[in-house]
């Protein structure tokens, strides 16, 4: 779990530094309303995050202003610099770190079955189209993958697992639940589903402090969570909606034909290699016929879509 660890780490990085560039716009913006005698300097107000999103250019604050001119044009250039070493150097550090290297799937495969290379039980399902996960706070590892089978394989660092026995698995129709009525501490499992339906499949995770993974493109996908780690990848695009906090989500699909809505309070957001930091508001992109909807929002953390 040392990789789970950094990216908790980064993710305090991210915060940290979001932090510091909301209380640097809203010092300057104070001390600047200060000398100009509450006077309103132009339609635009002064906001770094905002100018940086929207690609004005320094000429937008009011050049009557003769006497801060300097002052002001001064401040929004190192604004500016600052925003954007943050947004490349976090980025960097994420995208090397945690997206790229550790590639979150692959992750799954390589370094979770080393530390988890205990299957303590196989419960073989139903046909089913819906799946429905909601536990505790429990530091949950969840894969989805495409398989032969409709099964639920439960792997542990350990021979014996009696958190295992805590989990209720539960078929309603087409639907099947995974519940537990008790928080996980320690020696939690982590679950493979896996389905030969996978495209059809439609799912909804309500965990905290988890790891989710989808290696294939689902019917849709409604995901609340916070401190996870979400990795959602596949061949096309599909209905996606993330509700998250202080998280990191990862978007890998090869073709998309959606309405992408992203807001976030507090966040590094990379849509295609267009990088964003965002404070409080929605960035929105449409690829091709705009067919999926794929709706983030998120307090605070880091979002990539590639």
């Amino acid at each position: 779990m040392k990789k789970l660890l950094k990216v908790l780490i980064i993710l305090i990085l991210i915060s940290s530094l979001l932090s510091a560039i909301s209380f640097f716009a809203f010092d300057f913006a104070n001390v600047r309303d200060i000398y100009s005698h509450n006077s309103i300097f132009h339609s635009h107000r002064y906001n770094p995050v905002k100018d940086y999103i929207e690609d004005e250019t320094d000429d937008a604050l009011d050049d009557n202003y003769e006497d801060y001119g300097i002052i002001n044009k001064g401040a929004n250039l190192f604004a500016k610099s600052l925003e954007q070493n943050i947004l490349d150097g976090v980025s960097d550090i994420v995208s090397d770190t945690v997206i790229d290297e550790m590639a979150l799937g692959d992750y799954f495969e390589n370094e979770m079955s080393k530390e988890y290379k205990y299957l303590l039980k196989t419960e073989n399902l139903n046909k089913f189209d819906e799946l429905y996960i909601n536990l505790p706070s429990s530091s949950l590892c969840v894969q989805i993958e495409k398989s032969d089978k409709y099964k639920i394989d439960f792997y542990s660092k350990r021979k014996s697992n009696d958190n295992v026995k805590l989990m209720k698995i539960n078929q309603n129709g087409s639907k099947y639940e995974i519940t537990s009525p008790e928080k996980f501490d320690k020696n939690t499992p982590y679950l493979v589903i896996s389905t030969p339906d996978v495209q059809n499949l439609k799912v909804k995770f309500d965990t905290d402090s988890a790891v989710f993974v989808a290696k294939e493109s689902l019917k849709s996908a409604d995901l609340k969570t916070d401190n996870a780690v979400i990795s959602l990848s596949g061949e096309k695009s599909y209905n996606i909606n993330i509700d998250a906090s202080d998280s990191i989500a990862r978007i890998d699909l090869k073709n998309y034909d959606a309405q992408i809505n992203v807001k976030s309070d507090s966040g590094i957001v990379n849509i295609l290699g267009k990088k964003y930091m965002l404070e409080d508001k929605t960035i929105s992109e449409k690829i091709k016929n705009g067919k999926d909807k794929i709706n983030i929002e998120m307090d605070s953390g880091f979002i990539k879509i590639k």
